[in-house]
């Protein structure tokens, strides 16, 4: 096993332990203060979030076509590990997986415990746990595919 490097290991170690243990002893002064902290960022960093990816996406097109995009890392005589297929297909189902993995099971929960206002459901009723499993079958079947060509 490779030697731990205490100032990369520790401060977020400790940072969770002092999370952990304000939960346990606390939840609601705990609660109010993630959710206090969390509306600060958003409300001090919301904008870089929201153009942040846009910016990325951008800056890898541009060196994508500029000259740079023929450096090859590792040297002139590097080999790629996967072949540009694979890695097609790594981009393409990496992120179907992790919205089929934990939005569908968060998005029927969420329906029922939040339902849509415009369709005059409060929680929970009947009526809504019968309407929350429509978004999930549209959002993660043949359905999307099928409106892609």
């Amino acid at each position: 096993m490779k030697k731990i490097r205490p100032l990369v290991f520790l401060p977020p170690f400790l940072l969770l332990l002092i999370a952990v243990l304000m939960n346990f002893v606390d939840k609601d002064a705990f609660t109010k203060t993630m959710t206090d902290a969390n509306d600060g960022v958003l409300a001090v960093f919301g904008k870089v979030f929201a153009v942040a990816p846009l910016l990325m996406l951008a800056t890898c097109i541009i060196l994508f076509f500029s000259p740079f995009g023929r450096v090859i890392i590792g040297g002139p005589d590097a080999k790629p590990l996967l072949t540009r297929w694979r890695w097609f297909s790594f981009t393409l189902c990496t992120p179907t997986a992790i919205g089929i993995l934990f939005w569908s099971t968060t998005e029927p929960m969420t329906l029922l415990c939040a339902p849509s206002k415009r369709r005059g459901l409060l929680p929970p009723r009947a009526l809504a746990g019968a309407l929350v499993l429509g978004p999930p079958c549209f959002h993660f079947t043949f359905t999307p595919h099928l409106f892609c060509f």
